[in-house]
């Protein structure tokens, strides 16, 4: 459930940066569904980075997510 709603976050974010996704994660975590430190816990442990010439791509356990 929370990688799911990882990768609705990702999905929303207009581009490939990192300090975006957690702008984002303060925003839309307002109803408090999952603690914020467990959100970001959760895009350190399995989220990756790749850079590529369109900017930089977010895996979530091996899914492509953007």
């Amino acid at each position: 459930m929370l990688r799911r709603y990882v990768a609705e976050l990702l999905g929303k974010c207009d581009s490939f940066q990192f300090t975006e996704l957690r702008s984002r994660i303060k925003q839309e975590n307002q109803t408090q569904q999952f603690p914020v430190h467990e959100v970001k816990k959760f895009v350190k442990d399995h989220c990756i980075t790749r850079s590529s010439r369109k900017g930089v791509l977010y895996c979530v356990k091996g899914t492509l997510v953007k």
